[in-house]
């Protein structure tokens, strides 16, 4: 038996088998709903499969995005390399605060790197 319930921010699965219970939270109803199944696996780790990705919140900087527009959008930084550079922490913070809890920092700064050329 299992049943999913909201819990402040967060949305809780339990879980009976043979008299043993466990519990997972995740961010999402949909995340709950996913991965209720896998909250008795021995590993914790959820089974990844086609309908799992039937479900993806496909998102980039930020931002819910189709699939083909994550498509595009890994396609494009595939072609791209690393640099290491030095920032003022006040500029760091400036976007890690904008990005808020996704924390995709980097591709906000990015973005604003390329507006300004």
């Amino acid at each position: 038996m299992a049943t999913i319930r909201k819990r402040g921010e967060v949305w809780q699965v339990q879980v009976w088998r043979q008299g043993v219970r466990k519990a997972a939270t995740f961010r999402t109803k949909r995340e709950a709903i996913i991965m209720k199944p896998s909250v008795f696996d021995a590993d914790d780790a959820p089974k990844i499969t086609a309908d799992f990705f039937k479900h993806a919140c496909y998102r980039v900087a930020g931002r819910e995005v189709t699939r083909d527009e994550w498509a595009a959008s890994v396609r494009q930084q595939m072609s791209e390399h690393r640099e290491s550079v030095m920032l003022a922490s006040a500029v760091v913070e400036a976007f890690k605060a904008r990005a808020g809890d996704n924390g995709d920092y980097q591709a906000l700064m990015e973005e604003a790197l390329l507006k300004s050329l």
